[in-house]
């Protein structure tokens, strides 16, 4: 017994100077460096789409670890907290005996939010476990992927709620209050995406030509707004790029080159 932990100390313990490897397998990395150095390396340019998780592609650039991990917590954080105010919200509009036809379409927004909040409710646990025992820049970068995934859901939820709402303002109102409130409840969409395509697209615009053909169709309008505002994406894409370059901390680097010791 004694002689096998003498053994296991040896083997885990690195003298000196000595630099610990990241593991056994080409370069000394392992399959998640190597996983993350190709989305990493994919990210890096202005040519591959990553689709929503280079909205968060920023992570990286902070100086350390701790500080990374950190900002993934609070995104987590403030995803579960948001879907469950939302949640809140959205589940008094679920009527299984709704009567008129907008009650029952109504009903369908609501039920719809209400998946897709729990869906981001029930993740962020998981999501939380994993930031927790994260040590490794590979580690972050793949975490930055379902990131994505919940917010999508998150905008979804919001949309489908609002729907559900004007809806129900819609079954269960008439006269003047029915014409107030639905003039009240049309703009808060159009304002959210004006808001949305004037401060969130146009400064980030390596993240903005990441994207898929079905994010730029679906949110057309911010893409527009975004061009109206700072010019064409491709020439601010790539100065984007040139200084993401230059922040980038030591150890993302070392990933993204496939250098040992990356972690």
């Amino acid at each position: 017994m004694l002689a096998a932990g003498t053994m296991m100390s040896n083997r885990v313990h690195v003298a000196g100077d000595a630099k610990a490897k990241v593991g056994t397998v080409g370069k000394g990395m392992t399959t998640n460096d190597r996983a993350a150095r190709e989305i990493l390396r994919r990210m890096l340019s202005v040519e591959h789409k990553m689709g929503l998780q280079a909205w968060w592609m920023k992570i990286l650039l902070l100086p350390d670890q701790n500080a990374r991990v950190t900002r993934l917590a609070y995104t987590l954080e403030l995803y579960a907290v948001l879907s469950g105010l939302v949640l809140f919200f959205v589940a008094d509009f679920v009527d299984v005996d709704a009567d008129g036809v907008l009650g029952k379409i109504s009903t369908i927004f609501a039920v719809f939010s209400v998946l897709n909040l729990l869906c981001v409710i029930g993740c962020c646990l998981p999501l939380g476990f994993a930031v927790v025992i994260t040590t490794s820049p590979a580690e972050v970068v793949l975490l930055l992927q379902p990131l994505g995934q919940e917010f999508i859901q998150i905008v979804f939820g919001i949309i489908s709620g609002l729907i559900a709402f004007a809806l129900k303002l819609a079954d269960q109102t008439d006269g003047i209050v029915l014409y107030c409130s639905l003039t009240m409840v049309a703009p808060v969409v159009p304002y959210i995406f004006v808001q949305v395509g004037w401060y969130v697209f146009p400064p980030n615009p390596l993240e903005q030509r990441h994207q898929w053909s079905w994010f730029k169709n679906t949110f057309q309008a911010q893409v527009m707004l975004a061009h109206v505002r700072f010019g064409p994406n491709k020439p601010r894409a790539e100065e984007m790029l040139e200084q993401y370059l230059a922040q980038m901390p030591e150890d993302v680097r070392a990933l993204a080159l496939g250098e040992e010791g990356a972690a």
